[in-house]
Parts: C-alpha cells; sequence; structure tokens
C-alpha cells in the first residue's frame, strides 16, 4: 500500500515547533534545520488527530529524512518519530489508530511505521531471496567463498513476508538488509497499534555496499555505495 503525499509549507509557528521538537529528540540535527527543507504531509488512515509529515532536510548528503508526528488540537505539538518508537506509541495512545483488524491496513502500518520509527539513518531493505542481495561489484577470494556459505545457509530460509494473526494482533515476518546485516524482523500490530519491533541477527559485516548512496535497480532502491 502506497500513501499518497501533499506537499506543504510549514507556517513560522509550525517550524518553531519542529526546532523544538528535534532539540529534544534529535539534536544532533539540529544544524541541517538551517540547511532548508522540504515537507509532505503522509495522507494516512489510522490517526484522525494526527499528521504525518515527512521532513526532508536538504543540508545532509544524502538528503536525511525526518518523521514527524503533528497533533491537530487546539494546541499544535510536534513529536519526532524518528528513531522513537515510544513516540509512535504515545500517538497511538492519544489517537487510537483505525482499520488495524484490516490485513492490508494492519500490513501498511507496520511498514510505515517501521519506516517511521527506524532508527537506521543510512536506509534498509527487505530481502525476499539470496538474490536480492546486492554484493560489492569487486570481491576478494575470501568475500567469493564467504557467500557461497550464506547462500548455503540462508538460500532456503530467506522468502516473501510471513503473515499470522491471533487475538493478539497481527504479526508480520521478513528478512531485510540493514547496514551490511542479514536480519530478521517480526512486526507485531496488537489492536492499540502500539507497534512492536523484534531483530533477530542472522549474519554480520556482509560484502556489501554500506548504503551511503542508494540507486534503484530492478525496480527496487537498492545500496549501491
Amino acid at each position: 500500500m502506497l500513501l499518497a503525499r501533499t506537499t506543504i509549507a510549514l507556517t513560522p509557528e509550525e517550524l518553531g515547533l519542529l526546532r523544538e521538537a528535534v532539540a529534544s529528540a534529535a539534536p544532533a540535527l539540529m544544524p541541517l534545520l538551517a540547511g532548508g527543507l522540504a515537507v509532505d504531509r503522509m495522507e494516512q488512515p489510522w490517526f484522525r488527530r494526527h499528521n504525518v509529515l515527512d521532513v526532508q532536510l536538504a543540508a545532509a548528503t544524502p538528503v536525511r529524512r525526518l518523521y514527524v508526528a503533528v497533533s491537530l488540537g487546539a494546541a499544535p505539538a510536534m513529536a519526532v518519530l524518528t528513531g522513537q518508537l515510544a513516540a509512535l506509541h504515545r500517538v497511538a495512545r492519544e489517537d487510537p489508530p483505525l482499520c488495524l483488524d484490516v490485513e492490508s491496513l494492519a500490513a501498511a502500518y507496520a511498514a510505515y511505521g517501521n519506516a517511521w520509527t527506524s532508527a537506521q539513518d543510512r536506509g534498509e531493505m527487505t530481502v525476499t531471496r539470496f538474490e536480492d542481495l546486492p554484493w560489492l561489484r569487486e570481491l576478494s577470494e575470501p568475500q567469493r567463498v564467504r557467500i557461497e556459505v550464506l547462500r548455503l545457509r540462508f538460500a532456503d530460509s530467506l522468502g516473501p513476508e510471513r503473515r499470522a494473526h491471533t487475538a493478539a494482533g497481527w504479526s508480520f515476518r521478513s528478512w531485510w538488509l540493514s547496514a551490511r546485516t542479514l536480519l530478521e524482523r517480526e512486526l507485531l500490530v496488537p489492536p492499540s497499534g502500539l507497534l512492536t519491533r523484534h531483530d533477530t541477527v542472522q549474519a554480520t559485516e556482509l560484502p556489501v555496499p554500506v548504503g551511503n548512496v542508494w540507486d534503484v535497480v530492478d525496480g527496487r532502491p537498492v545500496p549501491v555505495l
């Protein structure tokens, strides 16, 4: 499910709230706010009294993305979601999300909630088969040997996302490449919307690009540097 976006301009008051939120949750990013930013509102179906903004910080190379929740009450407030799963929990408690009993919408909530709250600034990619892994173009012989060892270990395990539903909510299990690490990740979506993320590290220091630069290869974004 791909959410629509609407490009917006923040008012001076909203810019002040953004600076306060970033100063509190991500002070290292404060200098980047002075370098220009673009803002998209995510047209999401879950929260009625909050907006989620995708704030793109142009001063960073590559551009850094910061996800922010904005309350729509009489006294607007902003909370940084990036790297802050607890912030998403606060939003869900204040504004219980809709539609989480519907599989497709629960799956999208898991995917977007995971992206909004990820602390990985170099990006992550899902892996559904061994051939998805973007190996370095130039490999040493030890690296080639390691790839074959990894193939024997994981080729039969990697696959599409697995979904299950219980009284506790929806479970989504999938494989990820994150900063040269192969992870098996479970995202749990209870009816409350208090998303949880459990990562199991399966292999580290893979001979793949670290993720400083990404490109679209065969229709999907992959790290190339």
